[in-house]
């Protein structure tokens, strides 16, 4: 009778195929799903989702793997600041880069971690990481030379309680396959440490679902699925999202102590990490300072240069952010803007040494 036991815990259960055949079936029709039906389907299908909670002391920098995080940055793609401009100006004001103001979230868009009209407190762990999940989907920096951020630089004043969110390995498996063969020797150790890393988390995850009851293949199609739909990189409308909308909402909501959400960036290629930061949490962040950043991109290699024009630059009693040059009329903050314009070389500079 023993083998036989040990069959009924390794081996998937009628239900539990059926489970995963449900959620493939939500998962093909998202665009026709409502979603709060979605949300208590998933809830009725699987109770518990996979997660991880790194072992955080406080917030501070990506030195070291999540022990040590304090610093975040937000972006923002400027604008042209009236009609007759000729130059993207950066943001003025706190209220411009921060929280999305309640009289302005009606215009927000269903996102990755936000559903329609829901502000998040979306940021990086890098500037440049900020800079490059800021570029919209109509935005090609191939085409379009005239692009500059305004990135602000937030720190935790508090400690925040975060979830993880892993790594699809399927997505990994795609980046080696595709970008592996231009990889240098140090992206190559990098990738094999966030495979590493990923398959650690992985396995505590699945192990978690096999105490709780599910046989291991089917919490190894769990992970997975959730993981690969919250990393997912092709994404052809908003109803995308979706599901993983419904994975934040149950650690937001159904976890209330959470504050915020670390998960990969997919417009870094996977290899830096974004933090989502619920608004209830915002009381424990605190605006540090701000700083202009242009970009150049190197078609040879197809590789986009983050450069600083401005930094460390404070915000004054009425939120107004103090930039040196940009204190004067539009036009000499244009002519200030072009006399930055650095003369780049054709080919992408070599960092890897």
């Amino acid at each position: 009778m023993l083998p036989f036991l040990f069959l009924i815990f390794v081996v998937m259960t009628i239900h539990e195929e059926q489970v995963l055949a449900y959620l493939e079936c939500i998962r093909r029709n998202l665009s026709v799903i409502n979603y709060d039906a979605l949300v208590r389907e998933i809830g009725r299908l699987v109770p518990h989702l996979p997660f991880s909670e790194p072992k955080l002391q406080h917030l501070n920098n990506e030195a070291e793997q999540y022990s040590d995080l304090n610093k975040v940055y937000r972006s923002r793609v400027n604008k042209f600041q009236s009609n007759r401009s000729t130059s993207k100006l950066p943001f003025n004001r706190l209220d411009e880069i921060g929280l999305v103001p309640i009289s302005e979230r009606s215009k927000i868009g269903r996102g990755r971690c936000n559903k329609p009209g829901e502000a998040m407190f979306y940021a990086s762990f890098t500037f440049a990481t900020a800079a490059a999940e800021s570029l919209t989907k109509g935005l090609r920096v191939n085409e379009e030379s005239n692009i500059s951020y305004t990135i602000s630089e937030w720190v935790a004043t508090e400690q925040l309680k975060v979830a993880l969110i892993n790594y699809s390995i399927i997505t990994l498996k795609e980046q080696e396959f595709y970008l592996g063969p231009k990889w240098n020797e140090k992206q190559q150790k990098e990738h094999k440490e966030r495979v590493q890393m990923c398959l650690a988390n992985r396995e505590g995850e699945i192990n978690h679902l096999v105490q709780l009851g599910y046989s291991p293949e089917f919490s190894q199609n769990i992970v997975d699925f959730f993981t690969h739909e919250f990393g997912k990189t092709l994404i052809q409308n908003s109803d995308d999202y979706k599901i993983s909308n419904c994975f934040v909402d149950r650690i937001f909501n159904d976890r209330e102590s959470f504050d915020a959400i670390i998960y990969p960036s997919l417009q870094f290629t996977y290899c830096r990490d974004n933090i989502v930061i619920h608004p209830k949490a915002m009381h424990k962040m605190k605006f540090s300072s701000a700083m202009f950043v242009g970009h150049h991109y190197f078609p040879a290699q197809a590789k986009t240069q983050f450069v600083p024009w401005e930094q460390r630059k404070v915000a004054n009693e009425e939120g107004k952010i103090l930039w040196n040059q940009f204190a004067h009329s539009d036009q000499d903050r244009e002519e200030y803007i072009k006399s930055i314009t650095y003369n780049f070389p054709e080919q992408y500079p070599n960092t890897s040494q």
